[in-house]
């Protein structure tokens, strides 16, 4: 016999809001009580049972089955958007705010890439057969983004592959 031991409800400042619907949520690497929630109001939570410790937005999520995913390091998050966007957030899992704060942590700094019609976008894994992965620069620690891959699918069935091969721009 399952017996339910929380829930949690997503709010939002925005009272008028009525897209709270949970649109995915996944584990975060190396730490199973921490989730990653994706909602229809365009937010990306994280949540630590039921403390709400990291925020992401910049992405548009009203109406889809839209869903974030933590890369393999748990350095970065990877989302699909309604506006043909792939948005890649990094996750400092160190700036997590105190138990006795009650607001979280909101990162709306992103980088993004354009991918017309993309439904969906995850990190390819670091892990796995070698004939499977693509150059996996991961774990280098001085860029952690640089040759991180991201598979995409859209609604038209197209797959497509991309790596980072940019270079840093210092501001």
């Amino acid at each position: 016999m399952l017996l339910q031991k929380s829930q949690v409800e997503l709010h939002s400042k925005k009272q008028r809001s009525i897209h709270k619907k949970i649109t995915g949520f996944q584990f975060t690497p190396g730490c199973s009580r921490e989730v990653l929630i994706t909602s229809a109001d365009s937010r990306i939570r994280v949540m630590d049972g039921s403390n709400l410790i990291q925020k992401f937005k910049g992405f548009r999520n009203t109406s889809s089955q839209i869903s974030a995913f933590p890369t393999a390091n748990g350095k970065h998050v990877i989302c699909a958007s309604e506006d043909s966007r792939v948005y890649v957030w990094r996750y400092d899992t160190g700036a997590r705010p105190s138990r006795s704060k009650t607001a979280a942590n909101v990162c709306q700094s992103y980088e993004y890439f354009h991918s017309m019609g993309v439904t969906t976008a995850v990190p390819w894994p670091s892990s796995g057969s070698t004939k499977c992965k693509l150059d996996d620069f991961n774990n280098n620690s001085d860029r952690p983004a640089w040759g991180m891959v991201i598979v995409t699918a859209g609604g038209g069935g197209e797959i497509r592959i991309y790596q980072n091969h940019g270079l840093p721009v210092r501001v």
